[in-house]
């Protein structure tokens, strides 16, 4: 218990000292076997979603077998780009794993409120690569989110 208490301790100190110093290190925590220890990571990263990068978030929650990792790594993943999220996100609906899918289509429902928050234009890799997520996830959408996709695809 004490090693917990101090990898947390740890953790928070870096984040707090120097959290764009010590981002590898944020992130690297989100893999712990310590639920506690993940969710200090994401603390000390969910302003800074974007600066691990979409490829690497998607790693993590991916290869990670711990159920508060993959939590954590859906967090961020729903806080970088908008354009990053969604595809992820999507994509995250694939996942055999049962347990979160609620919380997994919550994040994408969420999305399209938000969507309108800024206004970023899709890059053609970014586009291709949603509906290239969209064709193989197209199933595990509901029709009404399916429909406002492909609609708000059309307009790019």
């Amino acid at each position: 218990m004490l090693h917990l208490r101090i990898r947390v301790a740890a953790l928070h100190a870096l984040a707090k000292l120097n959290r764009d110093a010590h981002l590898e290190t944020c992130a690297l925590a989100l893999c712990d076997a310590s639920g506690k220890v993940a969710r200090e990571a994401v603390l000390a990263l969910s302003k800074k979603a974007n600066s691990i990068g979409w490829r690497r978030l998607w790693k993590i929650y991916d290869n990670c077998p711990h159920p508060t990792t993959k939590r954590c790594a859906l967090f961020l993943i729903a806080r970088i780009s908008k354009w990053g999220s969604i595809n992820l996100l999507i994509q995250s609906l694939m996942n055999e794993n049962d347990f979160c899918i609620e919380l997994r289509r919550r994040y994408v429902a969420r999305w399209f409120p938000r969507y309108n928050r800024t206004v970023v234009t899709p890059t053609p890799e970014q586009l291709s690569r949603l509906n290239n997520t969209l064709n193989r996830c197209n199933l595990l959408l509901d029709p009404g989110t399916q429909h406002q996709l492909e609609s708000l695809l059309k307009s790019f």
